[in-house]
């Protein structure tokens, strides 16, 4: 047993070493799980519309200045147009897009301080979008497009800042104030054909005729008798 006692010893050290290593080593932290992403500068800059996160939009107006009209939006269990009960509504394609107004960048802040709005068409807006919640409220003006790039100069009610927006969503939305998007047809189902037959292999006869079958006639032979007829030689005649 004495002679074991220096490896004992020694496995013992290096056991108790492990350990105060595993204790002093720091534990990984944790990342928790309802981090807010940072927002940097340049993308805070680019922000037009950002809606709360626990509130969800409720009405959509959509304001033509020439010719005028209003078109309103509304949720009634789902998006409907107001005044209008009997329309059905894409409420699917309004829900999407509504959701993409309320989270809205723009491609490029073009003037902080608004010194340029008359250039830029919004001293007296063509267009106007309102977006609401329970206690969220954000108005879009529109003003003219770039002749370049067709994105539009828009700015909010309550701001000076002046941003270039792509034209695609604005271009959806002008025309819904004429016609909102109708809910799209049940396709009809394609009748069901009943399914073709599959012909019988034919299975060529072999072997010994059926004695079913009719033997074919056997055909009769007629002997025909042939007459020969004797023919008589004159004796030739004598001569005196």
């Amino acid at each position: 047993m004495k002679r074991y006692r220096p490896a004992i010893a020694i496995a013992v050290f290096f056991a108790a070493l492990l350990v105060v290593v595993l204790l002093t080593q720091p534990s990984p932290i944790q990342a928790p799980a309802n981090v807010t992403p940072t927002v940097s500068a340049e993308q805070l800059k680019l922000q037009i519309i950002s809606f709360p996160e626990k509130e969800s939009p409720t009405r959509l107006e959509l304001k033509r200045a020439n010719p005028a009209k209003t078109t309103v939006f509304k949720v009634d269990g789902n998006w409907k147009v107001e005044g209008q009960d009997s329309f059905v509504l894409d409420s699917t394609t309004v829900a999407d897009t509504v959701r993409s107004l309320s989270n809205l960048n723009g491609t490029q802040l073009v003037d902080e301080n608004g010194t340029n709005l008359a250039t830029a068409g919004l001293d007296k807006p063509t267009f106007e979008i309102t977006i609401s919640g329970s206690s969220f409220n954000k108005t879009l003006q529109v003003g003219i497009s770039n002749t370049v790039t067709g994105a539009y100069y828009v700015k909010l009610a309550d701001s000076n800042k002046i941003w270039a927006l792509a034209p695609g969503l604005i271009d959806q939305l002008k025309g819904w104030v004429d016609q909102p998007p109708p809910l799209p047809p049940t396709p009809t189902p394609l009748p069901t054909l009943p399914p073709t037959p599959t012909p019988s292999p034919t299975v060529a006869a072999s072997g010994t005729p059926d004695s079913n079958l009719t033997p074919a006639p056997t055909p009769v032979t007629t002997t025909v008798a042939t007459t020969t007829a004797a023919t008589t030689t004159a004796p030739p005649p004598t001569t005196k």
